[in-house]
């Protein structure tokens, strides 16, 4: 069966409660947006979303199953912030462990001589093994999940916020354990967040895409771009509303019309607190949105089917 890659951040994953029947979906489990719109077009869903996930991590992420995989036909990349990203923590190298690394890597790409070849070993050597469990694999990447805040500020979501940090929580200092991979820092108080040159933090968003895009093309994959912003900050993503160089939908613009009723909803169905950030409602009418625009509709069609 062909599948659909649903790839990027927390909304390209299941809740718990969506695959468990938790206490919020009055114990049955519920279908991810996604789940219906590749159900509708015969396609196998496949998550491999990660909480708290930056540009880079998500899109390495993306592409290494599209290289791996051919029956991946389609994939939807999902994002929010510019300006997350993963710092190491637990799994520092040192200076001769990182030279050793990369001699593997040199002999193993050295065996290739193509683009994808040599690609697909150098990201192999990092790729997390798919979940055995169906069930747990259609929660994402759990193995690359960074911790989350300690806290939230109060009045979460708050539509004049520039930068969000009033909005999530802006401190990763915590006694939770990390990942192996390692840790995202989002907030103005971590003193990482200034470490890294500004340009980066937009560049990211460039770099990243543009790479995922040409490892679609070169292996027949359509791609989707969905922006999920929750403020009009440049870093808040609206530097993805109008992007003409990549084939996109605006889930924000087409289901809620602007970012403060999609913020006020947010707020007031607290999504914040559901891994996929939306109720059992939601999720179907963001699938009825996207199986009935007319984009979309052709988007979604096999190669053979055109």
């Amino acid at each position: 069966m062909k599948k659909l890659l649903v790839s990027g951040a927390s909304y390209s994953a299941n809740s718990g409660d969506m695959v468990y029947g938790g206490p919020s979906t009055n114990g049955k489990p519920i279908d991810h947006w996604a789940t219906i719109i590749a159900n509708k077009n015969n396609l196998e869903p496949l998550f491999t979303g990660v909480s708290w996930s930056d540009f880079e991590s998500g899109v390495f992420l993306a592409a290494g199953r599209i290289m791996n995989d051919p029956d991946i036909t389609h994939c939807i990349y999902t994002s929010t912030y510019t300006f997350v990203h993963h710092l190491q923590e637990e799994n520092k190298k040192t200076r001769e462990e990182l030279i050793e690394i990369d001699g593997q890597i040199r002999a193993e790409t050295n065996a290739h001589k193509d683009f994808l070849g040599k690609t697909r070993a150098i990201f192999n050597k990092f790729m997390p093994p798919l979940h055995n469990d169906p069930k747990k694999r259609l929660l994402g990447t759990t193995q690359w999940i960074s911790h989350r805040p300690d806290q939230f500020e109060e009045g979460e979501l708050n539509p004049t916020s520039k930068w969000g940090s009033e909005d999530i929580g802006v401190s990763t200092k915590s006694d939770k354990p990390t990942d192996k991979e390692g840790r995202v820092f989002i907030g103005v108080v971590d003193e990482e967040f200034y470490q890294e040159p500004v340009y980066k933090r937009y560049l990211r968003f460039y770099t990243s895409l543009a790479f995922l895009k040409q490892i679609c093309e070169q292996c027949n994959v359509k791609l989707l771009y969905v922006p999920i912003y929750l403020t009009d900050s440049s870093m808040n993503m609206s530097i993805t509303q109008t992007q003409d160089w990549v084939e996109s939908w605006d889930l924000v613009k087409e289901v809620f019309g602007s970012i403060p009723k999609w913020n006020k909803m947010y707020r007031e169905r607290n999504w914040i607190n559901t891994a996929s950030h939306f109720d059992e409602e939601y999720h179907n009418i963001i699938a009825d949105k996207f199986i009935n625009d007319p984009f979309n509709k052709e988007w979604i069609k096999q190669k053979d089917e055109e």
